[in-house]
């Protein structure tokens, strides 16, 4: 009689304590996702991701979704990949600018930025935006008073400078990829969380079926 009183509790014990993992399972399930959701993001630039504008910027300013360390930074880049002169940078609450010392000419620019987030995580991305400023009317109508040939030569700088837009859309897509594998994680923890509750529960089937 003793020996089946002491078979039943420690049963009991045994299912509160996989009741309790299984508890802390869930709560896992419902805090690390919120977790990896609070990294910083880039909410808002200037000039704007993807966008064209026709006067060359005096300054790049970025806004995130949460408050960034005064450490973080950012660098502008032309198509060719060099890196043009940015003044005053700074970063301040969840805002990050800086003054462009030189008018840009016409073509694609790539900014990219590192920042460290609220939550002491490094955090880095980048966004395209392109210039195309009207300069190729100031420098046609000249060349429309002088003989046809100097017309044609004129037009042809200008061909390649509004060409080089096409690498703008291989920067946004490697942003988009660094998004999408940060929003990945969340979705892989759940889904390992899943396969653990789903072990736990068979086991404690399996015990009670063969006890």
């Amino acid at each position: 009689m003793q020996s089946t009183l002491d078979f039943k509790a420690i049963r009991r014990f045994i299912e509160m304590k996989w009741t309790r993992i299984i508890v802390l399972i869930v709560a896992a399930l419902w805090l690390i996702p919120g977790a990896a959701f609070a990294h910083s993001v880039l909410e808002s630039s200037v000039p704007a991701k993807g966008e064209k504008v026709t006067v060359s910027p005096t300054e790049i300013a970025m806004a995130f979704n949460t408050e960034i360390e005064s450490l973080s930074k950012f660098k502008l880049t032309n198509e060719s990949g060099e890196e043009i002169d940015v003044s005053d940078s700074s970063a301040e609450g969840n805002e990050m600018s800086g003054k462009i010392a030189v008018p840009l000419a016409n073509g694609s620019y790539t900014v990219k930025w590192t920042i460290i987030g609220a939550d002491g995580h490094t955090v880095s991305g980048d966004y395209s935006f392109t210039v195309e400023a009207e300069e190729a009317a100031a420098t046609e109508s000249p060349a429309a008073e002088s003989a046809s040939p100097t017309v044609e030569a004129s037009e042809a700088p200008s061909e390649q400078q509004t060409e080089p837009e096409a690498p703008a859309p291989s920067a946004d897509a490697g942003n988009k990829t660094s998004q999408s594998a940060m929003s990945f994680t969340p979705i892989l923890v759940v889904a390992v969380v899943i396969v653990v509750m789903a072990a736990v529960a068979g086991v404690l089937v399996y015990r009670r079926n063969k006890k």
